[in-house]
């Protein structure tokens, strides 16, 4: 059972049983092989750091999920200490009023007149077919 901190909101979680935090969703290694500069960049410790792998794939992908999550509210600031912000208001149904009404009516007009050409008209026509056949 490794109990490890999240970096990035403070919580206490179990890394077997979670490997992203449950709370705001960051991926925390068990063991530290990263920091994170005065700027808010990714430095690695082990070997690898923002000078020597700039140009990389996984550097432009880092970085670009990065933006993404400061964008959404998803990245917590640090230097604040600030929370996320709250979720945008869900919307609302539409309103039930005199334009809804006319709409189902049309739409009840289109179904009556596709059922009269899909079955009574082929049922019309097959009366005749019989009742001219003798």
């Amino acid at each position: 059972m490794k109990r490890i901190v999240c970096e990035e909101c403070k919580k206490v979680y179990d890394y077997d049983r979670d490997e992203f935090c449950p709370r705001c969703g960051a991926f925390n290694p068990p063991v530290r092989t990263w920091g994170v500069d005065a700027q808010g960049n990714v430095v690695r410790v082990d070997g690898v750091s923002e000078q020597n792998h700039a140009g990389s794939f996984v550097h432009r992908e880092v970085h670009r999920e990065k933006a993404v999550r400061r964008a959404l509210g998803m990245d917590w600031n640090k230097t604040r200490g600030a929370r996320r912000p709250a979720p945008p208001p869900r919307r609302q149904p539409p309103e039930s009023g005199p334009q809804a009404g006319s709409q189902n009516k049309t739409l009840l007009w289109v179904a009556v007149i596709i059922g009269f050409f899909s079955f009574v008209l082929p049922l019309l026509a097959a009366l005749l077919d019989l009742l001219f056949s003798f």
